[in-house]
């Protein structure tokens, strides 16, 4: 009958450990969600997503956008130090 005792004991020692994780992943869950809706005013996962995905779109095209206009600059403009070749030149 120990045995039995035991094994019970064990599995209900292994459930509780597995309840108390449970929770803390759960409070996880919230907190982000809660931050996702404060700071992103989105309120699920899908939205989330979405959102994420057009920032991502944004930033791409902002990102072009600047590279584009830094090839223009440096097309349009020998700057200082550079030789007509985008080369610098030697300063000595």
């Amino acid at each position: 009958m120990g045995e039995i005792a035991e094994k019970l004991l064990k599995m209900k020692t292994q459930v509780e450990q597995a309840q108390s994780k449970q929770d803390r992943l759960e409070g996880q869950r919230d907190t982000l969600m809660a931050e996702l809706s404060t700071k992103h005013d989105v309120k699920t996962i899908a939205s989330a997503e979405k959102k994420l995905a057009a920032l991502t779109t944004s930033i791409d095209q902002e990102q072009k956008t600047l590279e584009d206009g830094l090839a223009k600059l440096q097309t349009d403009y020998t700057w200082e130090g550079e030789n007509e070749s985008g080369r610098v030149q030697n300063q000595d």
